[in-house]
Formats: structure tokens, C-alpha cells, sequence
């Protein structure tokens, strides 16, 4: 087998495999308001302001699942990655996850994709880092996927894949093109849950209060973002967590409305937005 097949194959499974430890066992399948902005005007947490990456303090959460989502996409905008931090739950999960909860929902221990075991402060460090590291590599994909305008890069991220050949020279484009002030003028339309007929279904409800119980949290739900981008749009999900009366996100991807994983941005229209999240 090839270099380049054995990475490919490599982040196939990848993907798979952070897709199974945060997927939730269902099926994926009003008129918005005008755009609003998604920087100072967006909701603030409570309590402690400064950021988890330039203190250690922990995030404070939100009043809505809305808010949360709203408050991670202004951190992108601005291009604030403590901001961004301060709206998840890393901490709160990386120190309530349940592996005993977690094998039995799996039905395997699982080395590559499920956290440790919460049982002492180095796994709960450690969890930490990968929840942190997950946050980060979705971010990452998140700014590619609304900056990239190469058709071959854009369509490679929308396929979930690793690698496009390059050189020198196009490598000086793609950083051109990614430059993430160009983010600033990143919009929020609309902020819905997936796909309104599974709102209360009592099926999915139960898997999410399972996948709640696995991280120590009492809710856990998902949300769908539109967003605009320089007369484009783009569909954003998110998995979010309640501890408390905290809403926070726990990672950028809706397994229900069908988004892949990696945490990009999909492209659509308020036609098909519409019509998806009110099926």
C-alpha cells in the first residue's frame, strides 16, 4: 500500500471513529430573521470573563443552547481561540466522563476515540488535552472551509479528506486565501435544532440523556447554525451540554442534521436550511 493510501486510510477510520464517540443513536436527516453579528453583540457568559487558555479559570456557561453557539461563533469572527474555549465544556467533561457508562454504551474499550477514566487528576489532564485538541482540529476546519476558495481544497475538506497534492507555490495561495481576519465578517442568521419533528422524539431524547450521563452532565442536544460569509452561506452544527443551568457547547458537529465530523462548514441555502431543520 502507498504513503499516501495509508494516510488516507488512516483518516477514514479517523473520522469514523470520532464520529461513533460523539454520534447519537438516531437518523440523520419560520423564517429567519436578517443576519445579525456574531462579535461584541453576541450574548457574554456570566461570571469569570477571561478566557480558559489565558488564565486556567473555568467557562462559564449560558443561558440557552442559542447563546452558546452564538458566543463560539463570535470568538471565531473575532479570532479569540480563548473566547471560543471559554464557551465549552472541556473541563466539566474531561473531569465527569464516565468510562465504565461509556464501555457499555460502546460495547468495546476503545484505545483510539474514548477518553480515560476520570478517575484522577492526570486522566482528567489528559482528557482535557484531547477534549481541548478535538475543540482546536474542528476550528481549524471550521476557518478552512469558509475561507478556501481553491475548488479542489474546498470539495477535498467537504469529503473529509487529509490530503490534496500541493507544492511550494500553492501552499503560498492556500495561506493567502486562509488568512482568518478575512473571518471578521462572519454572520449569524439563525441558530434551530436539526430537524423539528425529532425535537421530542422520545427515542432520541433518550440517547442524548445517555450521552449527558457518559460526561457526568444532566441535558445534552444539538443545534444548527446558518451563517454568512461574504453573500454565502453555510450550515455549522454543534453538540451542546447542560451542566447546572450552563448551556456550553462539547463539539462543533450536528450527527442529526448529517454534518460530517470534522466541524466545517457546509454549504447551503436558507431554502434548504429551512426546509431540513423544519422536516
Amino acid at each position: 500500500m502507498s504513503t499516501r493510501r495509508r494516510i488516507e486510510t488512516i483518516g477514514a477510520v479517523g473520522g469514523l471513529l470520532l464520529l461513533a464517540a460523539l454520534s447519537l443513536p438516531a437518523s440523520a436527516l419560520a423564517a429567519s430573521p436578517g443576519p445579525g453579528p456574531v462579535g461584541p453583540e453576541s450574548p457574554a457568559p456570566s461570571g469569570v470573563t477571561a478566557s480558559p487558555a489565558e488564565s486556567g479559570a473555568p467557562a462559564q456557561g449560558f443561558a440557552t443552547p442559542e447563546e452558546a453557539v452564538k458566543a463560539y461563533l463570535a470568538g471565531v469572527a473575532a479570532n479569540d481561540y480563548g473566547a471560543v474555549l471559554a464557551t465549552c465544556a472541556i473541563d466539566q467533561m474531561a473531569a465527569g466522563y464516565d468510562f465504565e457508562l461509556a464501555v457499555s454504551n460502546y460495547q468495546v474499550i476503545g484505545f483510539a476515540f474514548m477518553w480515560a477514566p476520570a478517575t484522577n487528576p492526570f486522566y482528567q489532564q489528559i482528557n482535557q488535552g484531547i477534549g481541548e485538541g478535538q475543540i482546536a482540529h474542528a476550528l481549524l476546519f471550521l476557518s478552512y472551509s469558509l475561507l478556501v476558495t481553491d475548488p479542489t481544497i474546498s470539495q477535498a475538506l467537504q469529503n473529509d479528506s487529509l490530503s490534496v497534492p500541493s507544492d511550494a507555490a500553492k501552499a503560498q495561495e492556500f495561506m493567502s486565501e486562509v488568512d482568518p481576519s478575512k473571518l471578521a465578517g462572519l454572520s449569524v442568521v439563525d441558530v434551530r435544532f436539526p430537524k423539528a419533528s425529532l425535537e421530542n422524539n422520545s427515542k432520541l431524547l433518550a440517547g442524548y440523556a445517555t450521552r449527558a450521563k457518559i460526561y457526568s452532565a444532566d441535558e445534552w442536544t444539538e443545534r444548527v447554525a446558518l451563517v454568512t460569509l461574504d453573500g454565502k452561506d453555510y450550515v455549522v452544527g454543534f453538540a451542546l451540554v447542560r451542566y447546572g443551568s450552563d448551556w456550553f457547547v462539547a463539539y462543533p458537529s450536528s450527527p442529526l442534521y448529517g454534518l460530517p465530523s470534522t466541524g466545517i462548514a457546509v454549504p447551503t441555502t436558507q431554502e434548504q436550511f429551512d426546509t431540513t431543520t423544519s422536516s
